[in-house]
């Protein structure tokens, strides 16, 4: 082989290598982003389901006290069941075990409401879960962030 033949072959050897490492990088990277994607998602429907179940338990709250019309048990029991799918959402697309911590102390502190003995108790108690949601929210803000800078 002379020597323009050995240079084509490896030019042409080095754009093939080029290519195939920039095909394989960027679909890691789309990996990446929709993971980044979901746990943004998750985040958000754990948030949203939790503070919907909080509703419907001091709804529960209100009827079990003859404060308020009938409603049906099942809403309940159906927000419920979505907070806990949020959760495990959360739980399975974070690193961060605060993040599930903070979801487990949310659901458990909204599932006591219904015991609660008065509705000041109910109203305090309630306005802490909005807080503790607050602070779900901005913990997984933070975790976002980070997740953003290695995208």
């Amino acid at each position: 082989m002379d020597a323009a033949t050995i240079g084509i072959v490896g030019g042409l050897a080095g754009v093939l290598l080029g290519a195939f490492l920039t095909y394989v990088l960027d679909r890691r990277k789309a990996v990446s982003v929709r993971l980044h994607e979901s746990r943004i998602e998750a985040y958000k429907l754990f948030a949203a389901t939790a503070m919907e179940y909080r509703r419907a338990v001091m709804d529960q709250w209100f009827e079990d006290h003859q404060l308020q019309e009938s409603t049906d048990d099942d809403e309940v029991h159906r927000t419920r069941s979505s907070a806990w799918s949020a959760y495990y959402g959360v739980r399975l697309l974070t690193e961060d075990q605060r993040l599930g911590e903070s979801g487990r102390q949310i659901l458990d502190r909204i599932t006591a409401l219904k015991d609660v003995a008065n509705r000041e108790e109910l109203n305090r108690l309630g306005e802490d879960c909005r807080d503790e949601v607050d602070g779900f929210v901005e913990l997984a803000r933070a975790d976002v962030e980070v997740a953003s800078k290695t995208i």
